[in-house]
């Protein structure tokens, strides 16, 4: 009896350690990719190009704030709605002036894919400098992301052209 209780927890043990499903995840998980990524609002905390942190670089380029100020929010719709589609809103505030906007995105290769279609024109676009910051985050959003980490307090994602963003639970 014994023998056969021991190779059920040695069994039940390998399946926990193999069901992770991003690189870097920490393990099994009791709610959805889909419900962890909508869940809440998430703050960009680190931007890597090629490994380096480029933060200070990005925050230089940006003219109205820091990359730090940053926060998208994923909203998902289930396509009953005709016409409506997913959306992330990308919230910014800098220097007082609180920007928003959005773009579509869904998730592809079974769910271990983002991809992030472009950001629409900011609400606020008067200010020319809120022009410049538009592109600067387009061009670094747009794109097909791979996920490396979704849990409950961090989202890292990593793109082909070298970038990796880190995100904290807001």
């Amino acid at each position: 009896m014994k023998p056969k209780i021991l190779i059920f927890i040695f069994c039940a043990g390998l399946v926990f350690i193999k069901c992770k499903k991003y690189p870097d995840d920490r393990g099994i998980f009791f709610t959805t990719l889909l419900s962890r990524l909508t869940k809440h609002p998430w703050r960009v905390v680190q931007v890597l190009f090629n490994g380096s942190n480029i933060n200070s670089l990005l925050n230089d380029s940006l003219n109205l704030g820091e990359l730090e100020d940053l926060q998208l929010k994923f909203v998902y719709r289930d396509g009953r709605d005709a016409g409506l589609q997913s959306y992330v809103e990308y919230s910014y505030k800098g220097n007082a002036l609180y920007f928003s906007t959005d773009g579509g995105w869904n998730l592809d290769n079974k769910n271990k894919d983002i991809l992030l279609n472009k950001l629409e024109d900011w609400v606020h676009t008067l200010d020319p400098n809120a022009a410049l910051d538009h592109n600067i985050l387009n061009n670094l959003f747009y794109h097909y992301w791979s996920i490396l980490n979704l849990n409950k307090s961090e989202l890292k994602i990593k793109n082909n052209k070298g970038y990796e963003i880190t995100f904290i639970a807001v």
